[in-house]
């Protein structure tokens, strides 16, 4: 089990199955840490693409799965998969259009991408989704 879900409750736990999988970027400034992507002063992306290809194959190797959640970037990047996943996208090679479609997404703590926000809610996703916002994050 992931470590993110030791501390649930074991109810919870006994209806579902999590898969955890660990950003493939060293996070810069954190020791132990990983990032999906790294971000400018313009909040732009580096490296996006190359995380969503790693996602795919992961949920090719492993899948299928109801659902994705993410937090902080990680919710970025659940956000944008059922955006790949909507628009049958080929990122790096890798085609979003065969794989089962996602039921749902949860976003913890997840921004926005600039300049990528029109163009991913239009038209409005079908895929239901999940957004949990505290006061202290920045978007």
């Amino acid at each position: 089990m992931c470590k993110d879900f030791e501390s649930w409750d074991p109810a919870i736990l006994k209806l579902v199955e999590f898969s955890c999988l660990t950003a493939p970027f060293p996070y810069r400034g954190r020791k132990n840490g990983y990032s999906w992507f790294n971000l400018d002063s313009n909040r732009s992306q580096s490296k996006i693409d190359v995380s969503l290809a790693y996602v795919l194959d992961y949920m090719r190797e492993t899948g299928p799965y109801d659902g994705v959640m993410g937090s902080s970037q990680g919710g970025v990047l659940a956000g944008l998969l059922t955006w790949v996943q909507a628009k049958e996208m080929v990122i790096l090679g890798r085609r979003s259009g065969d794989l089962p479609l996602l039921r749902f997404a949860i976003i913890h703590e997840g921004g926005y991408l600039q300049g990528l926000l029109e163009e991913v809610f239009s038209p409005p996703l079908k895929t239901k989704s999940f957004h949990i916002i505290g006061s202290l994050d920045p978007n």
